[in-house]
């Protein structure tokens, strides 16, 4: 089961809203974005201290854009199969 580490006062939000979309199991852990830098359980997760991270198994992934194009991949109406499209998938995820 996915697990979700950050406030949804924070870019967090976009990672809960994409996993809600893809009505994938998943548990959401509010953290505050102000101790999370001292949360020594969250720092053996996420050495950098910033919000937000994911954990999926054994695999840890921070930054909600790269979590949501690792969501997306898991999702074949959401990521292109051809690499072309992928990169401007990427490029529009970036811009926006």
């Amino acid at each position: 089961m996915l697990e979700i580490y950050g406030t949804v006062h924070s870019r967090t939000l976009r990672v809960l809203w994409m996993a809600c979309e893809l009505e994938l199991d998943f548990v959401h852990h509010p953290l505050d974005w102000q101790r999370c830098g001292q949360d020594a359980d969250y720092l053996a997760l996420n050495p950098a201290g910033t919000i937000l991270a994911l954990k999926d198994g054994d695999f840890v992934l921070a930054e909600s854009l790269a979590i949501n194009l690792y969501l997306a991949g898991r999702e074949p109406r959401l990521w292109p199969q051809d690499e072309q499209r992928q990169a401007l998938a990427v490029q529009w995820s970036f811009w926006a």
